[in-house]
């Protein structure tokens, strides 16, 4: 695969800065929501496209694109599991619990709870499956 490399590092880094704090199945779950949004028409049909999607307009799909997250330094060991993760779901691992989402917004710090359809929580964020709306 020519873009295997790079494909990994935006996963990584969606995995990383949206979910570094998250156990595995958080972090997995979010890869999941990337590679699920790569595979539908409406969105960029690469990782990377994903990733950086509205990046150049100002209005990317993961803060951590525009608000300068990247430009911190890194928790060297968060990071090397964030590539673990990334690996793993370019590999073939599904996060089931998420099926299809393809989007997922943070819990509030009280947790409360989602009202939309078919939400799903995995750690501190809340799983959008079926539906087409914004991270």
């Amino acid at each position: 695969m020519p873009n295997r490399s790079r494909d990994i590092d935006c996963l990584a880094q969606a995995v990383y800065y949206e979910a570094r704090g998250e156990g595995l199945d958080g972090q997995a779950a979010v890869a999941q929501v990337v590679l699920n949004r790569s595979r539908i028409a409406s969105f960029p049909g690469t990782v990377c496209g994903v990733v950086y999607q509205g990046k150049q307009s100002g209005s990317c799909q993961f803060s951590f694109v525009c608000n300068g997250a990247m430009r911190w330094s890194r928790d060297e060991q968060a990071w090397v599991r964030a590539r673990f993760v990334a690996v793993r779901a370019l590999d073939g691992y599904v996060m089931e619990k998420v099926k299809d989402a393809t989007s997922f917004h943070a819990l509030p710090e009280r947790g409360r709870r989602s009202r939309r359809r078919q939400a799903v929580r995995v750690g501190g964020h809340v799983f959008v499956c079926g539906g087409r709306s914004q991270s």
